[in-house]
């Protein structure tokens, strides 16, 4: 049986270099940043590299997962969690700098807008960025993408997909990506 676990962080620009080779982000400030400035023709090739660096298959959220990640995200404080126009101070965040929402991920409703797939396979941005104000930073937020369409506002966060049993196995391969994307437990 298939298994998949998403991400609890955005993908940040450090693994992004490792995995293409090149930043393509505007707000070359970090590794820790999240890449943005990416296609989603883009994001498809480095999934399919990194899915050819693992024995795993990577792919973007569908809306339902992502909407589950999020779903009951506004009943905490937006400020403690997202980085949002009225907190950015205009730009990107290093990611996981924020506490944890209470579902225990990382940045979803604000630093990027992110890539995801909807019902009928259409690719749809979510959530909130560090230029969306905070009204725009909720579950039920979102824009229809192109396969070609980038912005300084826009990113993802990977789902890994295995066959997998071993426990073990998939937590260390998750502390992997976290460490290959510059996240310092």
């Amino acid at each position: 049986m298939e298994k998949s676990f998403v991400s609890l962080y955005l993908v940040t620009q450090q693994l992004w270099m490792e995995v293409m080779g090149y930043n393509p982000s505007y707000f070359k400030i970090s590794g820790r940043h999240p890449v943005e400035c990416v296609s989603l023709q883009e994001v498809n090739e480095f999934m399919h590299k990194l899915d050819a660096q693992s024995n795993y298959t990577h792919r973007l959220p569908t809306q339902i997962e992502w909407d589950n990640l999020v779903y009951e995200h506004t009943i905490q404080d937006l400020d403690d969690v997202a980085w949002f126009k009225e907190n950015s101070n205009g730009t990107t965040q290093p990611i996981a700098t924020k506490p944890r929402d209470f579902t225990g991920y990382y940045d979803v409703l604000g630093n990027v807008c992110e890539w995801v797939i909807a019902h009928n396979g259409t690719p749809i941005l979510k959530g909130g960025s560090w230029a969306s104000p905070a009204t725009h930073c909720t579950v039920s937020n979102y824009g229809l993408g192109t396969k070609v369409i980038k912005g300084n506002d826009i990113g993802f966060r990977i789902v890994i997909q295995t066959y997998s049993t071993n426990g073990s196995e998939i937590a260390n391969y998750i502390n992997q990506i976290a460490e290959r994307s510059g996240i310092v437990f």
